[in-house]
C-alpha cells in the first residue's frame, strides 16, 4: 500500500505492508523524462517500467539515504566535470544513461580556501544531504525532532523528501533540472506528473512485493 502527498517543500510518501514490520524498503521515483535506470544494484533480479532518477533506501535501523542515478547528479557534473581543476572525483567519467547505478546525493559545504592573512588552508568539506533521520515529526509528541525524515512503526512508514533533494529547481512550477550533459548548466524541464513505486524486500535482501505490482 502505497500513499503519496506533497506541498511547497516536500513530497510525502506512506508506506504499508507486512513484509516492513521486519524487512527493508525502497521507493522510486521517475521525475524527468528519458533519464534514469531501470535496475538498481539494491534491488537484484527487478526491472522498473520507468527509468528511475532516485531510489531512496529505508532501513529501520536508521541508516537510510535518498540515492541519485550518477548521470543526473548535479553535484557531480558541477564539481567534477564542469570545475577545472575537478574539486571532486568523477564518479562518472564516461557519462551514460540507464547505467544501473545509484550514489550518495551530497552538497559542498565550501571550497578549499587559503586565508591570505596567516597562509591556513581550510579544506573542501561536502556533506551527505541525502541522509535521512528517523525519528517522531509530530510536534505534540515528547520525542519530536524537527529533522526528521522518516518515520517507521511497525508495518508503515512515513516520509518527507525536500523537493531541493530531486532536484527541483522551481516546485510551484513544477521545473527540475534537465539533461546537463545535453543542455549544459542551465538546463531544466518542466514535467506535468512524477511516477512513483515502491518495493518491499525481506532480511535476505529479496524483492518480496512491489507497488505497482
Amino acid at each position: 500500500n502505497v500513499s503519496v502527498t506533497h506541498d511547497e517543500a516536500y513530497l510525502y510518501v506512506k508506506l504499508r505492508g507486512e513484509a516492513l514490520q521486519k524487512g527493508v524498503a525502497r521507493i522510486l521515483i521517475d521525475t524527468i523524462p528519458n533519464q534514469g535506470n531501470t535496475t538498481a544494484a539494491s534491488l537484484p533480479n527487478v526491472t522498473m517500467t520507468n527509468e528511475a532518477e532516485f531510489v531512496i533506501e529505508l532501513k529501520q535501523n536508521g541508516q537510510s539515504r535518498a540515492t541519485i542515478d550518477p548521470y543526473y547528479d548535479f553535484y557531480n557534473y558541477l564539481y567534477a566535470v564542469q570545475q577545472n581543476p575537478p574539486l571532486i572525483a568523477n564518479k562518472m567519467p564516461k557519462p551514460l544513461k540507464n547505467n544501473g547505478q545509484f550514489t550518495a546525493i551530497e552538497f559542498v559545504l565550501n571550497k578549499q580556501l587559503t586565508i591570505p592573512a596567516t597562509g591556513d588552508v581550510i579544506p573542501y568539506s561536502a556533506y551527505e544531504t541525502g541522509a535521512m533521520t528517523k525519528g517522531n515529526g509530530n510536534p505534540e509528541a515528547d520525542d519530536y525532532n524537527s529533522m526528521t525524515d522518516y518515520s517507521w512503526h511497525d508495518d508503515t512508514i512515513e516520509v518527507r523528501i525536500p523537493w531541493q533533494t530531486l532536484q527541483a529547481r522551481d516546485p510551484s512550477q513544477r521545473e527540475f533540472i534537465g539533461d546537463v550533459y545535453k543542455d549544459g548548466y542551465d538546463a531544466s524541464e518542466k514535467v506535468e506528473e512524477i511516477y512513483i513505486g515502491a518495493a518491499f524486500l525481506n532480511e535476505a535482501g529479496d524483492v518480496v512485493d512491489t507497488f505497482p505490482a
